[in-house]
C-alpha cells in the first residue's frame, strides 16, 4: 500500500512548520530546476501571469547553462496604448540549483513569489516580488504530488503540484482579456490559455519521471503455431538509476468489463505479458513505493490494421448557380473523385454478427445519452406538446430569459414570455419589423407592433422587447437563452410542432450568447417603444 506524508495547510502561521516538508526522494532524484515565469509590469509593480518550476533529472544537468536566459518582452506601441507607457509583458526562464529552487518554491507557496535573480534570497535590494492573488489551496496538499498525463503545459506523464489563485487580479484579467497579449503568451509558453483559462495567474511544481526516460509498449502477435498475443514492455532507464523498486500494474479489459488485473515486480527492463483475450484493451500503471505513480497509460487497444483508399480526381464538373435579387450568378468548379484502389495493411480481427450487433448497440446508447443531455426533442403534428415543452424550459430559468424569434408577436408574448416561474426575472424579447408591420390577427386594422407594445406596457412586468430593423433581419433562426444555456430551433415558436421540427440545447453556449449580445446591443436594433415612435400615425 502506498503511503504519503500528511498534507499541510497554506496559512501564514503554519509556514515555520512546513519549511522542511518536501516530496519523497526529491534531492536524490534531481540536480536542479528550470523556472518559467511570465509577468505583467505596470511601472514598478509586477503581476504573475504564469509560473512553472520544472525539476531536472541528474542525467540532464548541464553546468554551462546561464542562471537567467534572455527575456522575451512585449512592449510595442500598440500594447502601450492599451495598457500604459510604463507597461510590458515579460517571459523569462531561470536555471537554479535544486536547493535554491526548492527554497524559492517554498517561499512562493507560503508567502510571495520573487523573481529568482542573483542574490534574491540574500540581498534585500535584489528582491523583486510578483504580485499574486492569495492561493486558493494546495492541489494536492503539500508535499504530495499528483500524477498527471494530460497537462496542457507538459506532454508527458509527470508528478505535479498546483497553486491556483483564489481570484484573478484585475491587472492579470485585463492582460488575458486582450487578444494580442493572449496570443503572444500562447506562442511563447507553448500552450493555449484560451482552452485552459484556469492556468491564468497560477504556479506549478513539475517533477518529471526520475527513474526512466520512457516506456515502450508494443503488441506481440505470437509465434507461428502459437497465436496467443501479448504485450512487450521495455523500460528505458535513466543513467545511474535502478528499476528494482518498481511495480507494474497491468490491466486487461474487454467490452464486457475487466478481464484481469496483475502486478509484476520490475526486475528486468524487458517484460513480456501474455493476454487472456485477443483484441482486448490494455492499461498500465508503474508504481514506486516511495514516489507514487510514475507512469500511467489509460486502457486502449492496439492498431491491428490500416485501411487505405485512393481517390483520383479524373475530371471536373461546372455548375452555374442562377442569380436572384441582388445576388449575382455564381460559377462552381467541382472535382469528381473516382475510387481506384482499396488496401488493408495488417490482419483485421474476425468480426462475427454478434460483434457488429454489440458495437451498434453501444454506439446507440452513447448517442441516445448525448441526445438526452442536449435535450434533443422531435415534434410533429402536436403543437401543444411543443408549446408545453418550451414553456417548461422557460419556467426553469432563474436569472434571465431571452426569446429570439423574428416572428414573435402578441400571442407569443402571452404564450411563452409569461411562462417564467421566478418573480422579477428579466425577460428580453427580440423580434423583427418583418412581423411587426403586419396587420394584427385580431385587430386587423392595427399593426402587430402597436398592439404588442400596448400589451407589454399593460403587463407592467420586467419584459424588454427589442426590434431588428434590418431587411432581412439579422437573425433567421430561433434561440432561447435561459440563464447560461442556449436552445436552438429552426421553426418559429408559434408554429413549433405544426410541421416536423425539433429543439436542441447548444453544447457550447458561451460564444453564442456573445454573438447574440452583440446583435441585441447593435445599432440596427431598437427598443419596441423607439420603433413604435417612428411609425406613421394610425388612420
Amino acid at each position: 500500500m502506498l503511503s504519503f506524508p500528511p498534507g499541510v495547510g497554506t496559512e501564514p502561521d503554519t509556514w515555520d512548520n512546513e519549511m522542511n516538508a518536501e516530496p519523497h526522494a526529491i534531492r536524490q532524484d534531481y540536480g536542479g530546476a528550470r523556472i518559467h515565469l511570465a509577468w505583467f509590469r505596470n511601472d514598478q509593480e509586477r503581476h504573475l501571469l504564469f509560473g512553472l518550476m520544472e525539476l531536472v533529472p541528474e542525467e540532464l544537468m548541464v553546468s554551462s547553462l546561464p542562471r537567467q536566459e534572455q527575456a522575451l518582452c512585449l512592449n510595442t506601441n500598440q500594447f502601450r496604448r492599451k495598457f500604459g507607457d510604463r507597461c510590458d509583458l515579460t517571459i523569462r526562464r531561470f536555471n537554479l540549483s535544486l536547493t535554491e529552487a526548492l527554497a524559492w518554491h517554498e517561499l512562493g507557496r507560503m508567502k510571495n513569489v520573487l523573481l529568482p535573480l542573483e542574490g534574491w534570497n540574500q540581498n534585500e535590494e535584489a528582491k523583486k516580488s510578483l504580485t499574486t492573488s492569495r492561493w486558493h489551496k494546495d492541489d494536492p496538499p503539500w508535499p504530495n504530488l499528483v500524477t498527471a498525463s494530460h497537462l496542457p503545459c507538459y506532454p508527458e506523464t509527470v508528478r505535479v503540484h498546483h497553486l491556483w489563485p483564489r481570484e484573478l487580479l484585475n491587472q492579470v484579467a485585463k492582460v488575458f482579456a486582450d487578444a494580442a497579449s493572449l496570443l503572444w503568451l500562447n506562442d511563447r509558453l507553448f500552450f493555449n490559455f484560451i482552452e485552459h483559462p484556469e492556468y491564468q495567474g497560477s504556479l506549478h511544481f513539475v517533477a518529471p519521471n526520475p527513474l526512466f526516460r520512457h516506456l515502450d509498449h508494443t503488441l506481440n502477435p505470437g509465434r507461428p503455431g502459437n497465436k496467443q498475443e501479448g504485450s512487450d514492455i521495455h523500460f528505458v532507464s535513466r543513467k545511474g538509476k535502478t528499476l528494482e523498486e518498481l511495480s507494474l500494474i497491468f490491466k486487461e479489459e474487454c467490452d464486457s468489463g475487466l478481464i484481469k488485473l496483475q502486478q509484476f515486480n520490475v526486475k528486468n527492463p524487458f517484460i513480456s505479458i501474455p493476454h487472456v483475450s485477443t483484441g482486448s484493451r490494455i492499461g498500465l500503471h508503474v508504481v514506486c513505493p516511495q514516489r507514487g505513480v510514475l507512469e500511467m497509460h489509460e486502457s486502449t487497444g492496439f492498431i491491428r490494421s490500416i485501411g487505405l483508399e485512393i481517390h483520383v480526381s479524373g475530371k471536373r464538373k461546372k455548375i452555374t448557380v442562377p442569380g436572384e435579387g441582388q445576388r449575382k450568378e455564381e460559377e462552381l468548379d467541382i472535382p469528381v473523385l473516382e475510387s481506384t484502389s482499396q488496401t488493408v495493411i495488417g490482419e483485421p480481427p474476425e468480426r462475427s454478427d454478434f460483434h457488429h450487433r454489440r458495437q451498434f448497440a453501444q454506439k446507440e446508447r452513447v448517442e441516445r445519452q448525448l441526445a438526452r443531455e442536449l435535450g434533443q426533442v422531435w415534434f410533429h403534428g402536436d403543437p401543444k406538446e411543443a408549446q408545453d415543452h418550451v414553456r417548461n424550459l422557460i419556467g426553469q430559468a432563474r436569472n434571465r430569459v431571452w426569446i429570439i424569434d423574428p416572428y414573435f408577436a402578441t400571442r407569443e408574448l402571452f404564450a411563452f414570455a409569461l411562462a417564467t416561474q421566478w418573480e422579477d426575472i428579466p425577460v428580453t424579447l427580440l423580434t423583427s419589423t418583418e412581423v411587426l408591420m403586419k396587420p394584427d390577427l385580431i385587430l386587423g386594422n392595427r399593426e402587430i407592433g402597436r398592439v404588442l407594445h400596448e400589451q407589454s406596457q399593460a403587463l407592467n412586468k420586467r419584459i424588454e422587447i427589442k426590434v431588428m430593423t434590418g431587411d432581412p433581419p439579422a437573425i433567421h433562426d430561433r434561440f432561447l437563452v435561459l440563464d447560461e444555456q442556449v436552445w436552438f430551433s429552426g421553426n418559429s415558436l408559434h408554429t413549433l410542432g405544426e410541421r416536423a421540427s425539433m429543439i436542441i440545447r447548444i453544447p457550447y453556449p458561451g460564444p453564442i450568447i456573445g454573438y447574440l449580445s452583440e446583435i441585441l446591443d447593435g445599432s440596427r436594433v431598437k427598443t419596441l417603444s423607439e420603433w413604435v415612435s417612428t411609425r406613421p400615425p394610425e388612420s
